[in-house]
């Protein structure tokens, strides 16, 4: 590719750049117009909770069976942390950039495929307290029990005190 394309591909970034940046600074209130409404994206969030449980019992066999109906109603791009936990995600929507309208499809803890913020901060108190009690040596018998709980679907213990990470 020859200095002069670069130079106008590069010229024509920066000019769009500067184009969305004062849209933006002059309509503010119109961002919020392009995003999904919050009610789609709270039932979006309830099929992927819905879907994950699913493939956490059925296996890897079982998961496009189990996401398929998700995958229907989300269309988008995948996006996973690469931070412990790990949050796997999908984000579509009309948002800026392609899509900023994102719904949290699983969770990983210490190996541990989890559906819901309030299933992974229930496994991070109850991780947190055997490594405590154990002074992090192990064996960590009531995590495990917690985890064969969760894919049994048996409703999550109420635990006092916060969470090792997460804050929400």
């Amino acid at each position: 590719m020859s200095r002069n394309v670069i130079n106008a591909v590069c010229a024509a970034v920066g000019v769009g750049s500067l184009v969305t940046g004062a849209f933006v600074a002059i309509h503010p209130t119109d961002v919020r117009k392009m995003s999904m409404p919050q009610f789609q994206l709270d039932r979006l969030q309830q099929l992927a909770e819905t879907s994950c449980r699913c493939e956490r019992r059925a296996g890897r066999n079982g998961a496009e069976k189990c996401w398929a109906e998700f995958e229907r109603h989300m269309p988008g791009s995948d996006l996973d942390s690469m931070c412990e936990p790990s949050v796997h995600s999908r984000c579509a929507g009309k948002g800026m950039f392609g899509g900023n309208d994102c719904v949290v499809m699983q969770y990983y803890f210490e190996g541990y495929q989890l559906c819901s913020s309030v299933e992974l901060k229930t496994m991070e108190a109850v991780f947190k307290a055997e490594l405590d009690a154990t002074h992090g040596k192990g064996p960590l018998s009531k995590t495990e029990k917690l985890y064969r709980d969760m894919v049994a679907g048996k409703p999550l213990p109420k635990l006092n005190g916060s969470s090792l990470c997460t804050s929400s």
